[in-house]
């Protein structure tokens, strides 16, 4: 297991818990900006796998603060929650933690706290 993901299991249904994520994203001011259904595309290549979905989400405020900081790192956003189905109702939602992937910028230290504080509000189910 990377050091740098967050990850938290839950016992939801999946469709639940995708519609429960959605919400929470919203709700913590973030739009979300796409969702990748990843079983789907895999199986129209006639692989199948368990339920797995990504969902990308940012903010308009935040993105300012990015490109004020360091246009480069544009790069580690937007934000990607990955929603995957372990066996029956258990599901695993993880997401890169911010206070890693953006320690290498300068002076990120307050947006990926803050950054951080909303996942963590986004994943307490």
């Amino acid at each position: 297991m990377k050091s740098s993901i967050i990850e938290v299991t839950i016992n939801k249904p999946f469709d639940e818990a995708i519609n429960n994520l959605r919400s929470k994203i919203t709700a913590n001011g973030f739009l979300v900006l796409h969702e990748i259904n990843t079983t789907e595309i895999l199986s129209k290549h006639g692989i199948i796998i368990d339920e797995l979905r990504q969902i990308l989400f940012f903010h308009p405020k935040y993105m300012k603060d990015v490109l004020s900081i360091d246009p480069l790192l544009v790069n580690e956003v937007p934000l990607k929650i990955v929603v995957r189905s372990i066996s029956g109702d258990k599901i695993s939602l993880s997401i890169a933690n911010p206070t890693e992937s953006m320690s290498d910028y300068n002076n990120s230290q307050i947006l990926s706290a803050e950054l951080l504080e909303k996942i963590n509000q986004i994943l307490a189910f």
